[in-house]
């Protein structure tokens, strides 16, 4: 082989090494592989492609039936000036215009999206309508979202949510919320509705309206979903898990829980007010609630706020649930302390004959129960606590964010040309990098649980 040939099959080699991340700079490229079934999906291989499929969507593409599968870590790279359009937002035409005053509500993402586990970073949504990863998901078939990681960012619409702003016949699994989330109506996952199984949420919620730490407004189950982030209402409705359901249909939650703090800001009441550590507001007759404990404070109105729900739900539609005695309200549900929620006694109650619960042992939840087999490395792989200075640097890197184990550092070529063992659980750390030439260098940081974050870096002496 020739040496130009070497050089650059060391340059494709490293770029693959490197290429953990796939920042998106607003461009669009069709994706080419795959064939759209659930045996062989199409390929979502960078954000160029991950654009592409929220341009075609807002077209009017059907992408009725069709899979969808990502391979790659997304920055979305978001910004003002750069803003993300969920996918299934006819609000806007293919530059960025509004189409016309108002949105067509028929257009909407009809396929089915695995996120394959992958990181989506840095997201930025400011719409007038629905707004999330994507906007609006529905169809006569039941669709599937799963395995979506919102890592960090920021979600403003008039319904919003981290995964979704609208979910119709949708079910939402194994998937998270890492940003901050802003509407009229918000949740965590959800901005209305949706079959919502295995979903956590820890970043922070709020709302001029409903809001609640997975879904504003209850349209279906939520089974075995946590939310631990900070719940907002600057009016009458909040809740933990969900916010409100008013719906003709019944509906439940079941196996999960809340450790998020759960507000409502406005003094007045109405009809459908509520503060629940768990939902906020419920019509009688047509929720059932099993297996869920809340821990996180609970303020609002009183008369109006409890531990488990905040208002309107009767006696025996809350089975097996509760709720820490310090947490601000009472209610429905059973008051515990906070020594004998913490046992294994607990646990085996919350199971109640199921094997969903098990014990803290590793200290994720403060030693409250957790769910089984659900991750609870979120907060410790989210980029937005990782920081990397000075950069460029003249050779002493200071690294903060997360328990780190490990440190890499790969050249441009993908060639790994340091690694040190750190052991720090402060979360931070300091790397001898002056041995090093000038030049561009990629940092990969291991935590304790394996997962690693990853950010450019300059030596220039």
């Amino acid at each position: 082989m020739r040496k130009i040939d070497f050089i650059i099959a060391l340059f494709f080699v490293g770029n693959l090494a490197m290429a953990q991340t796939s920042v998106w700079h607003g461009g669009r490229e069709m994706w080419t592989r795959g064939e759209g079934t659930e045996e062989n999906p199409y390929l979502i291989e960078n954000a160029d492609q991950l654009a592409m499929l929220s341009y075609a969507v807002n077209k009017g593409y059907n992408m009725s039936d069709l899979h969808f599968k990502l391979t790659t870590d997304i920055d979305l790279n978001g910004s003002e000036d750069q803003p993300w359009f969920p996918i299934g937002l006819a609000y806007y035409s293919e530059d960025g215009c509004e189409r016309k005053k108002e949105y067509y509500t028929g257009i909407s993402f009809m396929g089915n999206f695995d996120g394959g586990g992958h990181a989506i970073s840095n997201i930025y949504v400011d719409s007038k309508t629905r707004a999330g990863l994507f906007g609006y998901v529905h169809s006569a078939d039941t669709v599937v979202l799963k395995n979506i990681r919102i890592v960090n960012g920021y979600i403003k619409g008039e319904l919003a949510g981290g995964i979704v702003g609208y979910a119709g016949k949708v079910v939402i699994s194994e998937c998270y919320n890492a940003a901050e989330i802003y509407g009229n109506q918000a949740g965590g996952i959800s901005g209305r509705y949706g079959f919502i199984e295995r979903c956590y949420n820890i970043g922070k919620v709020s709302a001029t309206g409903a809001v609640g730490g997975i879904t504003p407004m209850l349209g279906g189950f939520i089974r075995q979903c946590y939310n631990s982030g900070e719940v907002i209402s600057e009016g009458n409705i909040a809740g933990g898990i969900a916010g409100i359901s008013m719906d003709v249909h019944c509906h439940s939650i079941e196996n999960c829980y809340n450790t998020g703090a759960v507000t409502v800001l406005s003094p007045d009441t109405i009809n459908t007010s509520g503060c629940g550590g768990i939902v906020g507001f419920l019509v009688a007759n047509r929720i059932s609630l099993h297996n869920c404990y809340n821990v996180g404070s609970v303020v609002g109105n009183e008369g109006l706020t409890g531990g488990i729900v905040g208002s309107e739900v009767e006696q025996d539609s809350v089975l097996n649930c509760y709720y820490l005695n310090t947490c601000g309200a009472q209610g429905l549900g059973i008051a515990m302390d906070e020594d004998a929620m913490r046992t294994p006694d607990f646990v085996a109650t919350l199971n109640d004959n199921t094997d969903v619960w098990n014990m803290d042992e590793d200290n994720h939840n403060n030693g409250f129960p957790i769910l089984m087999n659900l991750d609870m490395a979120v907060d410790e792989v989210s980029e937005k606590d990782f920081v990397v200075y000075p950069n460029p640097t003249q050779g002493i890197l200071r690294i903060e964010g997360g328990h780190i184990e490990e440190v890499e550092v790969f050249n441009v070529l993908g060639v790994k040309v340091m690694q040190r063992s750190m052991r720090s659980c402060d979360g931070t750390a300091t790397l001898d990098v002056s041995t090093l030439a000038d030049g561009f260098y990629l940092l990969r940081v291991v935590d304790s649980q394996k997962a690693y974050r990853s950010c450019p870096f300059v030596v220039r002496h």
